[in-house]
This record gives structure tokens, C-alpha cells and sequence, in this order.
């Protein structure tokens, strides 16, 4: 008996996470996609969210940010596919039942302003650039110190 309470909300949520990855491929090496890995991160971060079968509100939010990680591959047509036939679908199934203002939606990846490829040591934007430079104004104080 106490088994059963442990692994049916363990099959909810299992069974909820599966059924979004069969809708959100993941990318083959001969993959079209723009945006690889905002794509990747959106769609990690979409699988990682757990909904209950009955959480209309988290399913509906979980289903909308599948599609919103699409805008990374329009030229993979996986993806392209994926929406076409199952995500488009599933956001309307997940949502028909969930008012309007509860279906406020901000994406978990945010499109990078800046490519992933900057270095960080000659990016004067980054923290590491910042850490280097702050180092570097301590450590001409302490010589100023000491002469």
C-alpha cells in the first residue's frame, strides 16, 4: 500500500517529462539548427520542469515554453516537424482549460545578446575581466604601500 503512494506521483511526473520529449526532438550531428545550444539549454530547462497530471497551470507553461525553444531551429526540420504535428497541439490541449491571465510566460533561456565564443579575458563585460581588473587596482594600491 505504502509503495503505491511513492510511485504513482513518481509515474506522474515521469510520464509527464517522456510525453514532452517525444514532441521536442533532440538534435541530430547533421542538425540545420541556428541556435544549437540555446536550443539544447531551452529545451533541457523545459524537460527538467516536473508537472503532476493535475497541475493544468504548470502542463499549460511547460507545453508553451516548448514551443517557444522552437524559435531557436526554424531550419531543422525535426523541429519544424515536432511543432507542426505534435508541440502546436499539445500547447492547445495543455491550455484549453487554463484562463488567459494565468498563462503569463517568460522563457527559461533568454536568447544570448553576446556569442558564447567571447573570451572572457579580453571581454571587459565579464565578471572574470571585472575580478582581473579589481585585482589588479588592489595590488598597485599595496605596492603604492609599500614604497
Amino acid at each position: 500500500m505504502r509503495l503505491t503512494y511513492v510511485l504513482l506521483p513518481l509515474a506522474t511526473f515521469v510520464g509527464t517529462s517522456l510525453a514532452a520529449t517525444s514532441c521536442l526532438p533532440a538534435l541530430s550531428q547533421t542538425s540545420a539548427c541556428e541556435d544549437p545550444a540555446t536550443y539544447n539549454l531551452c529545451r533541457s530547462n523545459a524537460l527538467n520542469k516536473l508537472c503532476s497530471v493535475s497541475d493544468l497551470q504548470c502542463n499549460c507553461m511547460q507545453a508553451k515554453e516548448f514551443v517557444f525553444c522552437t524559435q531557436y531551429c526554424r531550419q531543422d526540420a525535426n523541429v519544424t516537424a515536432a511543432l507542426n504535428t505534435c508541440q502546436a497541439a499539445e500547447q492547445e490541449k495543455q491550455c484549453k482549460d487554463v484562463p488567459l491571465e494565468s498563462q503569463t510566460y517568460s522563457t527559461t533561456a533568454p536568447k544570448p545578446t553576446k556569442s558564447s565564443n567571447v573570451n572572457i579575458l579580453t571581454d571587459a563585460g565579464s565578471r572574470t575581466w571585472l575580478a582581473i581588473e579589481y585585482v589588479a587596482l588592489i595590488s598597485s594600491g599595496v605596492a603604492a604601500l609599500l614604497l
